[in-house]
């Protein structure tokens, strides 16, 4: 008779844990025993970050003699952490929380910054070794001993000294130039170049929860089968993140470059994680820039960077009673008043998405970014401050823009926190609207086809030259850019070009139509497209209306309103 399925008993309420203890051995079935403590109190333990992968619960393994059905990758993952001589005491999320009952997941989660920081260390097990994964961690290992090594002293003509530890960056130049022999970038490199494309495709790397387990930890193991890598190595060996994207371009193989941009998420991935910039920083900021990573619970999303956000007050609690539509709609509420800005509506849901979310509030979801353009950002008016010796402490000031000037924010949510009232000024209507431009449109054609829907309105009298176009087309920032092209073809995608009856130029969401109206939210600092609806509105999206971002769009005598936005 094979033995009973485990059962678990509750914890004990408040800031207790389970640890799973990996008993030594060689057998295909691992087995381990659980045991209760007090986080506060708790024995010398590791945590294992690792992605879940496929959900199907298709493997066993034995718990204080009973089967617990676990994954594969954690099956694959216990027996590469099993010593075979000595026990190993962990904290592992699908073992040491009943994944079964809802409740005890929010209590669990609320205290996991807590448990990865009071770890002796953080295992990340990324997988199972491939045949290539042991040459892509050497590499790594190899470009990190290099990035500190004494050797790179020297002055480069730029009239500061390179100082051991500076790593791959001199003042905004990676180490491929930096000491003038071009390391790491010759055709001699190719083959490992492709092993670390591979390692960085796996899905740990991709995953929202790993960035608060790897930013909560005070060390940090990378493990791959049984090759292991100490996370400085790795963070060394990624610390050419501020030129990133030369490494695609200076790798001296032109298939390599070629295929740049599919390689591109992978890598801006990893070095997000190696870079702890927004640790401690405000949940709206993290939760911006974990938005392109993924969850299989949606609720996730917001639960798993809760844990990082900084002097906050934490009035948002993981709550897995709630439906996602719920928890976004709470934590936008949240952050509108913790944050007193109504900047949160720029990653707003928009006017035709679906599963239930207001337009105003944004869907966190990975697949939801995809759907949206890149944040509009004023090249000009950002304060960067470069430390001597490294990138990493560059600091940027908001995206640039003022358009609502100095006014307030001023909202109000109905009983059911579906629908927001704002304060706003309508400050214009869209006459024409552009074509919807394809994915990767050549900047030539973007300036080309604004330009002949500029030709159709002269009956208006509107007069736009072509230097004109462009920089409404770059919102205002094409001019402080070394590649004006690229410029272009980023901000425009996922937008349309526009002209408004007062003759204003600007570019908006591919949602936007003819009749919207182009309106100033107080609190909001850029222009918002909304549409009319009986005696309420639908938020499509932000916009960039030339001669209208820095504050002076609010016209004389102008009575700001509410505006109900559902």
């Amino acid at each position: 008779m094979p033995p009973p399925t485990y059962e678990y008993s509750p914890l004990s309420p408040p800031r207790h844990i389970r640890l799973v203890t990996i008993h030594p051995g060689r057998e295909l079935q691992v087995s381990c025993s659980l045991s209760h403590t007090p986080l506060d109190n708790a024995p010398r333990y590791e945590a294992l970050s690792y992605a879940w992968g496929d959900p199907t619960c298709s493997e066993t393994m034995l718990l204080d003699g009973e089967l617990l059905p676990i994954t594969s990758s954690l099956a694959a993952a216990l027996l590469a952490l099993r010593d075979s001589r000595c026990e190993r005491t962990m904290w592992i999320d699908a073992i040491c929380i009943n994944q079964a009952d809802d409740f005890e997941r929010s209590e669990q989660v609320c205290i996991m910054s807590s448990i990865y920081r009071q770890s002796q260390r953080t295992i990340v097990w990324i997988g199972e070794e491939r045949e290539d994964s042991e040459r892509a961690i050497a590499f790594l290992n190899e470009m990190g001993q290099y990035s500190s090594s004494p050797q790179l002293k020297g002055d480069y003509g730029t009239g500061f000294q390179n100082e051991p530890g500076w790593g791959h960056i001199m003042l905004g130049f990676p180490i491929m130039y930096g000491d003038g022999r071009n390391r790491f970038t010759g055709t001699e490199y190719l083959e490992d170049w492709d092993t670390v494309d591979a390692l960085l495709a796996r899905p740990w790397w991709s995953r929202a929860w790993v960035v608060q387990e790897v930013w909560n930890s005070a060390r940090v193991v990378l493990q791959c089968g049984s090759t292991t890598l100490a996370w400085d190595l790795f963070e060394r060996a990624m610390d050419y993140h501020e030129a990133w994207d030369d490494i695609g371009r200076c790798v001296k193989d032109h298939n390599r470059r070629s295929k740049w941009p599919f390689l591109r998420r992978r890598y801006s991935l990893a070095i997000h994680i190696a870079r702890k910039r927004l640790y401690k920083s405000t949940l709206s900021d993290l939760l911006w820039n974990t938005w392109d990573r993924e969850a299989t619970d949606p609720r996730d999303k917001v639960f798993a960077v809760l844990g990082l956000v900084g002097n906050e007050a934490h009035g948002i609690r993981p709550d897995y009673n709630q439906t996602m539509v719920q928890v976004y709609c709470r934590t936008t509420k949240h952050i509108i008043r913790e944050e007193q800005s109504l900047d949160i509506l720029l990653a707003a849901n928009g006017i035709q998405r679906g599963d239930g979310l207001p337009s105003w509030v944004p869907d966190w979801r990975k697949e939801a970014n995809a759907t949206k353009p890149a944040l509009f950002v004023n090249r000009d008016r950002l304060n960067l401050r470069y430390d001597t010796g490294s990138m990493e402490m560059a600091l940027v000031h908001g995206h640039g823009y003022r358009a609502a000037g100095d006014a307030p924010p001023s909202y109000a949510f109905d009983s059911e926190g579906m629908r927001i009232t704002v304060s706003a000024i309508i400050i214009d209507t869209v006459q024409a609207v552009d074509e919807a431009y394809g994915e990767s449109t050549p900047a030539g054609k973007l300036v080309s086809s604004a330009l002949a829907t500029v030709a159709e309105c002269r009956a208006q009298h509107i007069i736009y030259t072509p230097g004109e176009i462009v920089i409404v087309l770059a919102a205002g920032g094409a001019e402080s850019s070394k590649n004006e092209d690229d410029v272009l073809e980023g901000n425009m995608r996922l937008r349309r070009f526009f002209l408004t009856r007062n003759q204003r130029a600007g570019v908006g969401p591919n949602d936007m139509m003819v009749g919207d109206d182009v309106v100033l939210i107080a609190g909001c600092n850029f222009p918002m497209i909304v549409r009319r609806e009986d005696d309420h509105y639908g938020l499509v999206g932000e916009a960039y209306v030339h001669v209208i971002m820095q504050g002076a769009a609010v016209p004389v005598g102008a009575r700001w309103k509410d505006m109900e936005i559902w």
